[in-house]
This record gives structure tokens, C-alpha cells and sequence, in this order.
């Protein structure tokens, strides 16, 4: 259950990060400077946490049954093979950059890491969607596949923006209260 917790978590701030970055490209850099900082080291930790996620669930599946070593030995070297290694290297090694100054703070690396990350983590969502959507299966109505998923998306945003707002807040006062600690003693 704890890992599930990280998992989502972890998703729900790289998917915010991946929008917070495309509206960083056109108005948050100059707005929200110092809260970018902390959403920057709390998604670049979330990216590691995400890659280690899901190694643990395919390391679980693998040794956990025979039938899914062979799947799982499919997947990684298979047809489709290029989904799998996308799915866990993209995520870790776009947040990973984030370490490097020059990537943080260009405008225009910041929309590509954007918009990596949004596409990553949605490839398999939209595969679902657009088999649904195939001639040969048609779902009784669109807004059964569509209200979900942007409320999917809205619920995404709002809890990414309360954790990292409340990161943020817990910051200015740990700060602030060390501020006035070593004030009062001098």
C-alpha cells in the first residue's frame, strides 16, 4: 500500500511538473522563482522514487510467478520493448537533468521536459483510449472516456499544487522561524 502511495504521488508531481514547466515557459519563471526551486527538488526526488517504483513492481512480478518471467522477458526484449525502457528510463533521466543549472533554468529545455514528461506518462492512457476508439470496438459514448480524464487531469493539478504549495509554506517557516532563532540570540 506504501508503495502504491509513492507511486501515485510520484506521478501526480511529475505530470505537474510537466504542465508546470509548459506554463513556465510562458508565464511562471518571473511570477514564481522561488517556488520553482522547491517544485524542482521535490520532482527531481519524485523521479527517482517513480524509476524505483516501478523496478520494485516488475522486480515483484518477475520473481513472483513463471508466467510472468515470460512476459516480462518479452516485454523488455520483445516487439515492443522501446514502450518498456521509455516508460522507466524518460521519466528518471528527464527529472535527473534538472540537477544541471543550464537545464533548470532555460526556458525552452524547461517546455521540452514539459511536455517529455506529460506525453511519457500519458502513452499508455492514450493507447487505451484510441483502442476503444478503433473501428472495431466503439464505446455507447465519447463523454464516458473523456469526463474522466480530465477530471483526472484537474484532480492531478490541484493535489500537485496543494503538496508543493504546502512543501513551500513548511520551507518559509522553517526558514523564518531559524531567522528568528538566530536573531534573538545575537
Amino acid at each position: 500500500m506504501l508503495l502504491t502511495f509513492i507511486e501515485k504521488l510520484s506521478i501526480i508531481q511529475l505530470f505537474g511538473f510537466g504542465f508546470w514547466s509548459v506554463c513556465y515557459f510562458f508565464f511562471i519563471q518571473r511570477l514564481f522563482k522561488e517556488m520553482d526551486i522547491v517544485v524542482t527538488w521535490i520532482t527531481r526526488i519524485a523521479g527517482i522514487l517513480y524509476t524505483m517504483t516501478f523496478i520494485i513492481w516488475f522486480l515483484e512480478g518477475y520473481f513472483g510467478t513463471d508466467s510472468y518471467m515470460f512476459t516480462s522477458g518479452n516485454e523488455m526484449f520483445g516487439s515492443y520493448a522501446f514502450t518498456f525502457w521509455f516508460q522507466l528510463l524518460i521519466p528518471f533521466l528527464v527529472t535527473q537533468t534538472l540537477w544541471i543549472k543550464a537545464f533548470r533554468q532555460k526556458r525552452y529545455l524547461r517546455l521540452i521536459i514539459g511536455f517529455l514528461l506529460l506525453w511519457i506518462l500519458e502513452v499508455e492512457r492514450l493507447t487505451i483510449i484510441i483502442t476503444s476508439l478503433h473501428r472495431d470496438y466503439m464505446a455507447f459514448d465519447f463523454s464516458f472516456l473523456l469526463y474522466p480524464l480530465i477530471l483526472g487531469y484537474f484532480m492531478k493539478l490541484i493535489l500537485f499544487l496543494v503538496f508543493n504549495g504546502l512543501v513551500y509554506w513548511i520551507i518559509l517557516n522553517i526558514i523564518s522561524t531559524r531567522k528568528l532563532n538566530n536573531n534573538s540570540i545575537s
